[in-house]
């Protein structure tokens, strides 16, 4: 599994899976609300909703590879 996923990590990787933020909420298990915090870094998130998101994003191509490409990415260009 990558290290904790950050809110703008989170928010990219759930629009290139194609999920809404209540489409993703529904499929982990949390309210949309609680979505919007987890991408807004206003909530720490917890290992086991993470796991459920990271399982959520694989059933639609988008593995811990493509993340941590993702992440890197972020990194070079100074995002979060």
């Amino acid at each position: 599994m990558c290290k904790k996923m950050t809110g703008e990590l989170l928010k990219h990787c759930r629009q290139v899976a194609g999920y809404t933020q209540a489409g993703l909420a529904e499929a982990v298990g949390v309210s949309q609300s609680t979505m919007v915090r987890l991408e807004n870094d206003a909530f720490q998130m917890r290992p086991a909703t993470q796991r459920k998101i990271m399982e959520a994003f694989a059933s639609e191509g988008i593995g811990t590879k493509e993340i941590s490409l993702l992440t890197e990415l972020f990194k070079s260009k100074g995002m979060r």
